[in-house]
C-alpha cells in the first residue's frame, strides 16, 4: 500500500470477507444470519469504501473494488470506530492512563500480582547465571 488510506482499505477488506465468510457458515449450519458489521478507524478508508470507483486513489488493487459494491447493495455496514473503544489502539499508540485500562478490561486480559513457582525458579535460575561475571 503507498498510503494510509489505501492500507485500511485493504483491512477492510480482509475483515469484511472474513466476516462474510462466517455469516455464510452460519446459514450451512442453519444458524441465524446475523447482520454484518465492519468497523474501521480510518474515516479516509470509510470515504473510499462507501463510493463507488477509485476516485483520486489510483494505486488501489481495482480486485478490492468488490467491497465498495457490497455497501451499496446493503450487504454489509461499515462503521467508524473511535479510540476510545478501539481495542487496536492500546498497543499501537500511547493513550491516556483511564482509557488504556477501559480497552484492557475489554479484551479479557488478567493481571496479577504474583509469580507462580515456575517462574519464580525460571527467574531466579536466570539470575544465578547472570551472576557469573
Amino acid at each position: 500500500a503507498l498510503s494510509s488510506c489505501e492500507a485500511e482499505f485493504y483491512a477492510a477488506v480482509k475483515s469484511a470477507s472474513v466476516g462474510l465468510f462466517l455469516r455464510a457458515l452460519m446459514a450451512d449450519w442453519n444458524l441465524r444470519s446475523l447482520d454484518l458489521v465492519v468497523c474501521t478507524d480510518s474515516s479516509s478508508a470509510k470515504s473510499f469504501a462507501e463510493r463507488r470507483g477509485l476516485g483520486k486513489n489510483r494505486h488501489v488493487n481495482t480486485k478490492f473494488l468488490w467491497l465498495q459494491e457490497r455497501l451499496a447493495a446493503g450487504d454489509m455496514q461499515l462503521k467508524k470506530v473511535g479510540t476510545k473503544s478501539n481495542l487496536a489502539d492500546v498497543m499501537t499508540k500511547p493513550l491516556p492512563v483511564g482509557t488504556a485500562w477501559k480497552l484492557v478490561k475489554r479484551m479479557a486480559i488478567e493481571f496479577r500480582h504474583y509469580k507462580n513457582a515456575g517462574q519464580k525458579e525460571l527467574l531466579d535460575g536466570v539470575m544465578r547465571e547472570g551472576d557469573t561475571g
